[in-house]
């Protein structure tokens, strides 16, 4: 059965779709990946069929960071690197109001390029991942079923009536004023509500008789959507037509330089990874902080700085490994502990190899993650911002030591039974297709 994978040209995106491929392929799948030209490579190597479908203006392949067709998109990537630095009200109000720019890039050429795709391989499934809305508006506009996948955490896909990116939980080290937490739902109600205005116009524009949507960050496949993400850290998040599956993780294999690198290490002492992302790695104050508060603990690092000038960083121990890019999975099958910024494809990475994490929230959904890391009892939260180095040291260090890292191991051996790409790939097969 051939599937064609819809994805945003960002390989934070592709990696759970690439993932849910991989197991569509042990399965004897035909899998083709509609996205942008910046991950072609990434995709043909992974075993799939390319096919280019571009959802917006800029890219990230995952190593060499973000990149756009405009001058707008670099000076967009300055101003939300800014607002982080002024915490999380004026990062989540930025990026809700870049929503329709971002997520519904045009529509009509969308559209016109995901028609003849389909018309040209003639998919027996199709599943596009939940957040390229000029994907699904297209695919209603063109009355095709699919299944959504949502690569990042469910609060992505809020229940109707709740305002898209207000957060519905975080970390009381990042409560805001009452005022300021007013103002920032007053916007995401108003955002959420042109949104889906844009979306449903947009949707009629093309096909008239297309049914418009109640909410559109709300709206999830009528066929089925599932979300990567385990049950254990958001069990209110499951509602009708809506699985959460668990961590959906791609496949890794370390090199030779991260084999050489690991084997440098001081032995008998705990490996902390640390990635703040690509899009992140630009707070080098952040992740300078980080690196401080593990210089005063007796631990190895392995460090990923993206796109962070090392010179920023300070000197590193010659039994620490530090590169601009890793093999992240691979890693994480050598250490004991993650320190992060909380996004989705960090946090079910290290889950799901039983691993305690550490997130400093500075974006999006990293918020609720963050919180949900805590309430779960198998991680915990730093303000990126305000803690010094040593409140970052001591909270690495309890988690090292106490019973967090006993609960992340048992979550990771309970994941472990049923990986979320099996589970994803049998709900499609069994609701997911045409």
């Amino acid at each position: 059965m051939s599937t064609l994978l819809v994805s945003p040209d960002y390989a934070s995106h592709y990696y759970g779709l690439a993932a849910l491929g991989r197991e569509g392929l042990r399965r004897g799948a035909r899998v083709i990946v509609a996205t942008g030209p910046a991950l072609r490579e990434r995709v043909l190597s992974d075993g799939f069929e390319h096919v280019e479908l571009r959802l917006g203006a800029g890219h990230n392949d995952g190593v060499n960071g973000a990149g756009g067709d405009a001058a707008h998109e670099d000076a967009e990537l300055r101003e939300f690197l800014a607002a982080t630095r002024s915490g999380m009200v004026a990062t989540l109000a930025h990026q809700v109001s870049a929503r329709q720019h971002d997520m519904l890039w045009r529509p009509d050429e969308v559209h016109r390029r995901l028609r003849t795709i389909l018309a040209s391989l003639r998919p027996e499934r199709i599943v596009v991942d939940q957040l390229a809305y000029g994907a699904t508006l297209a695919l209603r506009a063109l009355d095709r079923p699919f299944a959504s996948f949502l690569p990042s955490h469910p609060c992505e896909l809020p229940h109707p009536g709740q305002p898209d990116a207000f957060p519905v939980r975080f970390p009381s080290e990042l409560t805001p004023p009452d005022d300021e937490l007013a103002r920032l739902r007053a916007l995401c109600e108003r955002q959420t509500r042109r949104f889906t205005d844009a979306y449903n116009a947009a949707l009629t524009s093309l096909n008239p008789a297309a049914a418009p949507v109640d909410e559109a960050a709300s709206a999830g496949s009528p066929q089925l959507t599932v979300v990567a993400y385990p049950d254990e850290l958001a069990p209110d998040a499951a509602r009708p037509g809506v699985t959460l599956v668990g961590p959906v993780v791609r496949e890794e294999q370390a090199d030779d330089a991260l084999l050489e690198a690991l084997a440098r290490r001081r032995p008998d002492t705990p490996t902390v990874y640390v990635s703040l992302g690509t899009f992140l790695s630009d707070r080098d104050d952040v992740l300078a902080k980080i690196l401080t508060a593990l210089r005063h603990l007796d631990v190895n690092a392995v460090v990923s700085t993206g796109n962070a000038d090392p010179t920023r960083l300070g000197p590193f121990p010659e039994h620490w490994h530090v590169a601009p890019s890793l093999p992240q999975v691979a890693v994480l099958a050598a250490c004991d502990a993650v320190v992060c910024h909380g996004g989705n494809n960090t946090v079910m990475e290290a889950l799901s190899h039983g691993l305690p994490v550490l997130a400093g929230p500075m974006s999006s959904d990293q918020f609720v993650a963050a919180e949900d890391l805590r309430r779960a009892g198998v991680g915990d939260a730093f303000a990126p911002n305000d803690d010094n180095a040593a409140e970052v040291a001591a909270r690495v260090a309890s988690l090292l030591t106490g019973a967090t890292s006993q609960r992340a191991r048992s979550l990771g051996q309970r994941l472990g039974q049923h990986p979320g790409a099996a589970r994803a790939w049998t709900l499609i097969d069994e609701h997911g297709g045409p």
